[in-house]
């Protein structure tokens, strides 16, 4: 896979503001529209939280969590080269010591791990969504973890019994839906 890269998005807050990150080719970062409104719909789990940016392509949003106070994020892309840009834009945002980069499948980082985070985005590639299966992000989360999953906007899932969805908001062709652990669980 070459070099190619495209639209940089820039992190909005925080100590590494107006940093611009690099973006692995054929990837769809977020708007900085959308980017904005998912930070004030999560604003409140942000500071001192142990994020996951799971599918994370550039590492724009557990950068973003970074910048804005989050205590550590790990970030999990199955694609070699994103995981060297993940990589570099943590180098570049000074964020190498609260950071650990994986790159491996989802599912199987998932599967092996047993830390819990307290905010997971979730940003799957749109033509992997329907293999993806929001119950693998269960075992990652404990009673005040919330989800934040980007998917198509025209993508409709079904959200296991052990989850409920606390907000969902349609962004152009994507849909951001907000999840935690039912009551009940």
């Amino acid at each position: 896979m070459g070099k190619s890269r495209q639209i940089r998005p820039r992190i909005t807050t925080g100590s590494a503001k107006n940093r611009q990150l690099e973006v692995p080719r054929d990837s769809r970062p977020l708007t900085e529209r959308t980017k904005l409104a998912i930070f004030d719909t999560v604003a409140d789990y942000v500071l001192g939280a142990n994020v996951l940016d799971i599918y994370a392509g550039s590492g724009n949003m557990g950068i973003e969590a970074l910048s804005r106070g989050a205590a550590s994020a790990v970030f999990v892309d199955s694609n070699k080269f994103a995981a060297q840009i993940i990589k570099d834009n943590i180098l570049k945002t000074g964020f190498s010591e609260q950071s650990k980069v994986f790159n491996q499948p989802a599912v199987k980082y998932l599967r092996r791990i047993d830390e819990k985070f307290d905010l997971i985005f979730a940003d799957p590639p749109f033509l992997k969504a329907e293999e993806m299966k929001i119950n693998w992000f269960t075992n990652v989360m404990h009673k005040d973890t919330i989800l934040v999953l980007r998917l198509p906007s025209h993508f409709n899932f079904d959200i296991p019994d052990s989850l409920e969805e606390v907000f969902n908001k349609n962004y152009g062709r994507s849909q951001v839906a907000y999840l935690r652990k039912a009551e009940s669980d």
